[in-house]
């Protein structure tokens, strides 16, 4: 790929809360940003449901410190500045329903994680993003999701974990 250290595609991790003191698990949605200005205007994607059916959560410019929910970013994969057009029509046109894709074992219904997990599959069978998740094994959303949910632990549980783009913490992925 040409011009890969231009940008990157960074999973997010949020904490949601779903009542006083009673947090979710956490969240995770897709970001693509230029390598080193996660802390300016950057562009989510992701699917949200607020007590109702899935919706698209796509954001334009946002900024990711401007959330009270934002655990930390994961870098993910390079992308090449100049398909950064193919790229997004991937994930955009990518359904926010789960149609006919199987669940993970680690999750009873369909959610973000998921929808995540799709478009990322998706975008390496399309050559937009290199194979570093092992889409071939039959279990690698399961070892991806259990490797989210590490780092997210680890950011959680060790405020010094990880190192800051600007102020925004980018926590590697455990694996």
């Amino acid at each position: 790929m040409s011009n890969t250290l231009e940008h990157y595609i960074y999973g997010i991790i949020s904490l949601p809360f779903s009542g006083p003191l009673r947090p979710k698990r956490p969240s995770l949605a897709l970001v693509v940003s230029p390598w080193n200005v996660l802390n300016e205007r950057v562009e989510i994607f992701q699917i949200v449901q607020n007590a109702g059916p899935w919706r698209d959560g796509h954001v334009e410019r946002t900024y990711l410190l401007g959330s009270s929910t934002f655990l930390c970013c994961i870098p993910l994969s390079p992308i090449a500045r100049d398909r950064l057009d193919e790229f997004r029509s991937v994930l955009l046109a990518e359904p926010v329903e789960q149609g006919d894709t199987a669940l993970t074992t680690l999750h009873p219904r369909w959610s973000c994680e998921q929808w995540c997990m799709r478009s990322l599959e998706q975008l390496v069978r399309q050559g937009q993003v290199t194979d570093q998740f092992s889409i071939r094994h039959p279990r690698w959303k399961e070892v991806f999701y259990m490797d989210v949910m590490k780092t997210a632990n680890r950011a959680l549980t060790n405020p010094r974990e990880g190192s800051y783009n600007g102020q925004v913490r980018v926590v590697p992925l455990v694996h």
